[in-house]
């Protein structure tokens, strides 16, 4: 089972803001190279973890607060005991991956006892 290692502490929070953008400069690479404008709004799924259903109800209150849609929760099953929650928002694949944007993202999960585990767009096959 997957266990939650949270950003308790400023230096947690940090180190997962630098780890979201390196993989981002990857994400963006694989994304730009299957033709997606990195420029262009387009649907945009951000995914968190969260290791208590208070946690994830009320990352999701404030998701949707924020203006994300679609948001929704899945609680624990046979692969993991962490809660999911999911939002979608319309942005740009460059603005979802600007590194004030993922210390948002960070900082908001954290503030819930939770985890910011990244983003994902579809990509339409040719």
């Amino acid at each position: 089972m997957a266990r939650l290692k949270l950003p308790v502490t400023q230096k947690d929070i940090e180190e997962a803001i630098r780890g979201h953008r390196a993989r981002n400069v990857e994400l963006l690479k694989t994304v730009a190279e299957s033709g997606v404008d990195l420029q262009e709004p387009r649907s945009i799924d951000c995914f968190f973890w969260s290791g208590t259903e208070e946690g994830a109800r009320s990352l999701a209150m404030e998701l949707s607060r924020e203006g994300y849609r679609q948001v929704a929760i899945s609680p624990p099953n046979e692969r993991t005991d962490l809660w999911s929650v999911q939002g979608q928002t319309t942005t740009t694949p460059a603005a979802i991956s600007d590194p004030v944007t993922v210390a948002e993202l960070v900082e908001m999960a954290a503030r819930h006892s939770s985890d910011f585990d990244g983003w994902g767009t579809e990509i339409e096959e040719e």
